[in-house]
């Protein structure tokens, strides 16, 4: 499950790291909550924004970024 994968990777992320669709920019969740993560209902073609703060957040972002372009 996308939501399962995308939380492991927040959650082993020293920082925080937040997901928001382009569609509601007040709205943004914590990526390393599975129930979240699902709360946002993002579907295939949807817009999502990363935020990630602390040490190795480029690497953090590239890894969900990753994930979250390899849908099948």
């Amino acid at each position: 499950m996308l939501a399962v994968r995308i939380a492991a990777i927040a959650d082993s992320f020293s920082g925080r790291v937040f997901l928001r669709l382009a569609s509601d920019p007040d709205y943004s969740v914590d990526a390393s909550q599975v129930t979240s993560v699902l709360s946002l209902g993002a579907g295939t073609e949807e817009v999502v924004t990363i935020s990630c703060e602390g040490p190795g957040a480029e690497k953090t972002v590239a890894a969900l970024v990753a994930v979250l372009t390899d849908v099948d």
